[in-house]
């Protein structure tokens, strides 16, 4: 992979337009941005062998009601303050028909990042181009 040249495509039309820096949102290092128990919904095992059965775990818990809220309470200090609106509406798009076959191909492309970091992290130690990370 090109790091350099894929990064400057990307960002070189948002210069042009006045583009002034990346703003991250939640930054994290690679494995930490999945996290251990993320993985163990079958993630782990869905990257290692996309079976039917593999599948079939991420359908049955992650791309449900339950996975969903998980997203959004898990880790949080106090799950009082977050509104169930927001897992709600989420699951209400995840649940279109032919979506969970989309989010499973997302799913497994995702492992593709890991592998990605580390150019990036190159890109930005290199070029040090202005970033707001929130």
């Amino acid at each position: 992979m090109d790091v350099e040249r894929e990064t400057a495509d990307c960002f070189l039309p948002h210069a042009q337009r006045g583009w002034a820096g990346n703003l991250l949102s939640r930054s994290r290092s690679p494995r930490r941005s999945y996290g251990a128990e993320f993985l163990k919904t079958g993630l782990s095992d869905y990257w290692d062998d996309p079976n039917e059965t593999h599948a079939k775990v991420l359908l049955g818990w992650l791309l449900t009601i339950e996975g969903t809220k998980w997203h959004y309470l898990h880790g949080v200090r106090d799950p009082s303050r977050i509104s169930p609106d927001n897992w709600v509406i989420d699951q209400a798009y995840q649940d279109r028909p032919g979506n969970k076959d989309i989010q499973l191909v997302i799913l497994y492309k995702a492992k593709g990042n890991l592998a990605a970091y580390t150019d990036w992290q190159q890109y930005f130690r290199k070029y040090q181009p202005p970033t707001l990370v929130t």
